[in-house]
């Protein structure tokens, strides 16, 4: 007689958040207490927890090529910097109190490492979409489409 599976309904939640968050396959099976080779294997047998950790990565997956595409061509950032200064209170206590506030934009130049990075994993897709079908392809571009409009 097989041994009863440890599979339950709602690690297809778990692994959505956590693939999200970058989590492996390893670390998945860390966080729901099996082997890595048991969430493969539910990977293949169950649909909806296959479906899942593919969505979980893929959101991770369009945070990190953003994140990468941005370091390729550089990118602004506002700047923070406060001036404080020591202030007496009523009641004879000091603290600090922001006397002045200033916003800087700054550029960070674009990253050749990252443009290189950037331009290698372009050329991936073609190989990658070939074996999709149409409805497959379809909804890999509303996902696209979905992504740049944010």
């Amino acid at each position: 007689m097989p041994a009863k599976s440890k599979y339950r309904r709602d690690f297809c939640r778990m692994a959505r958040v956590a693939c999200r968050e970058g989590f492996s396959d390893a670390k998945l099976a860390e966080l729901l207490g099996v082997a890595k080779s048991t969430v493969q294997q539910w990977r293949r047998e169950k649909p909806e927890f296959a479906r899942a950790v593919t969505d979980g990565k893929r959101t991770f997956d369009g945070r990190v090529e953003r994140a990468l595409y941005r370091r390729a061509v550089g990118f602004s950032v506002a700047e923070v910097t406060r001036k404080r200064v020591p202030v007496t209170r009523e009641d004879g206590t000091t603290a600090l109190e922001v006397k002045e506030e200033r916003v800087v934009r700054k550029r960070v130049p674009p990253d050749p490492g990252a443009a290189k990075e950037w331009l290698s994993k372009r050329s991936a897709p073609a190989d990658e979409l070939a074996g999709l079908s149409d409805a497959e392809l379809a909804a890999r571009v509303k996902a696209l489409e979905v992504e740049l409009d944010r």
